[in-house]
């Protein structure tokens, strides 16, 4: 269903705006259409790019960068958050921030989902140097994420002392998806050890041990 827009009218009290009923109807229909794609529990929406990419412009693996934080990253252990697009978006750039550098490197990579945890992989960055801070860019290749497909987009770095920008677990709205209870689970977010050398082609299944309670790296990429 398309958005549902209420007619204000053109000044305040014209007449020409909705009636009071029909605003409210509008309303009642849109969050019903908002309330139907939601998940990961808690009611919060799971997709995001809800607007058609488009071309050069950037995108994240959070709806919204406000309230984010720093977090510090163990060595050989993949941070993963799931991604769910409402469109196609095929990316040819990878975007993380350093915030507390250490004599190591980084890089992400991009698994497929089963049954809610993240699997097989699809995609490994090539690795960037995370020995100053600031903005750390990968390109050179491309990937395309298909509409309506569960992805699990990870950070893992070389060696322990670096931090990343990161999203705070408890900015409900920006998250991608959060559990029923923010005091148990909090995120469909996990913390998987792994070997950076060599990132499994498929993942041991995580389970509740492995959930990542807190933050989770901020990572953007740019459509083609």
């Amino acid at each position: 269903m398309a958005q549902q827009v209420i007619n204000i009218g053109a000044s305040p009290n014209d007449g020409t705006g909705d009636f009071v009923r029909d605003a409210f109807d509008k309303t009642n229909d849109n969050f019903t259409e908002l309330y139907s794609s939601s998940g990961g529990g808690g009611n919060l929406l799971a997709t995001h790019i809800l607007t058609k990419p488009k071309s050069t412009f950037y995108y994240s693996t959070a709806l919204s960068p406000n309230l984010l934080n720093t977090n510090y990253q163990d060595a050989n252990a993949l941070t993963t958050t799931m991604f769910t697009p409402a469109y196609d978006l095929t990316i040819n750039t990878l975007i993380l921030q350093v915030v507390v550098a250490a004599a190591a490197s980084a890089k992400i990579a991009i698994y497929s989902d089963l049954d809610g945890v993240p699997h097989t992989k699809l995609h490994e960055s090539v690795s960037v140097d995370t020995s100053t801070t600031g903005i750390k860019t990968i390109t050179g290749f491309t990937f395309t994420f298909n509409a309506g497909v569960t992805y699990w987009i990870s950070s893992v770095v070389s060696a322990a002392g670096v931090s990343f920008r990161t999203l705070n677990a408890y900015s409900y709205f920006n998250a991608p998806a959060i559990a029923a209870s923010s005091s148990t689970q909090v995120y469909t977010s996990f913390y998987i050890p792994v070997t950076y050398a060599s990132l499994p082609s498929v993942l041991t299944t995580p389970t509740t041990s492995n959930l990542a309670h807190q933050n989770y790296t901020y990572i953007s990429f740019r459509a083609v």
